[in-house]
């Protein structure tokens, strides 16, 4: 939540107007309900591409967008960066979305399945270095998608957008504002 995309997708669809809500997943815990070792979790992310949690994110992320309903009667716009892309995807099943926006999407270890058969207008944001998944297999994965779609890819960006947050703001903002989801120009 605390991320540099994140911080800035908030501050600045904030500063359009947007309610923007982000949030944590749970802190996992095992059986004697300590928690769990936040590195050790991270590191068996990053082995195996999935952790034994997922369920209990599923929920939070369901949680975290019902909550946002309740609070705000406006169209709804799902974001993900990077494994948060997951949870976009889980949630794109069950869930009319205005529209859908995965940043630093990763097919490889994550899966991105549902999304093919989202209707929800789909911008996709990349570069051209993620080192997560190459920018071939991003396109083959973005290629199996149904429109309408759209697809930015800002060239050294890497995964993390450093140096390049307002960058992001500005792509999704433009998005979001050419499908009358989100009002006014940015100005930053």
């Amino acid at each position: 939540m605390q991320n540099n995309v994140t911080t800035a997708l908030r501050r600045g669809l904030a500063q359009q107007g947007a309610a923007a809500l982000t949030f944590e997943y749970r802190r996992p815990t095992n059986s004697d309900t300590n928690d769990v070792s936040w590195p050790a979790l991270i590191d068996e992310f990053w082995r195996t591409h999935h952790v034994a949690c997922e369920p209990v994110w599923r929920r939070d992320s369901g949680d975290a967008l019902r909550f946002l309903r309740h609070a705000v009667s406006a169209s709804t716009v799902l974001v993900g960066y990077s494994f948060g892309c997951w949870s976009l995807a889980e949630l794109s099943a069950s869930n009319s979305a205005a529209a859908l926006v995965c940043i630093s999407p990763n097919p490889n270890d994550h899966d991105l399945e549902t999304l093919r058969s989202a209707s929800a207008p789909l911008l996709v944001v990349t570069s051209d270095n993620d080192f997560s998944c190459t920018l071939d297999r991003l396109m083959e994965w973005y290629e199996s998608l149904r429109g309408p779609k759209a697809l930015e890819c800002r060239p050294g960006a890497e995964h993390f957008f450093r140096g390049r947050e307002d960058e992001i703001v500005r792509i999704v903002a433009g998005f979001l504002q050419s499908l009358n989801l989100l009002s006014g120009a940015l100005t930053r």
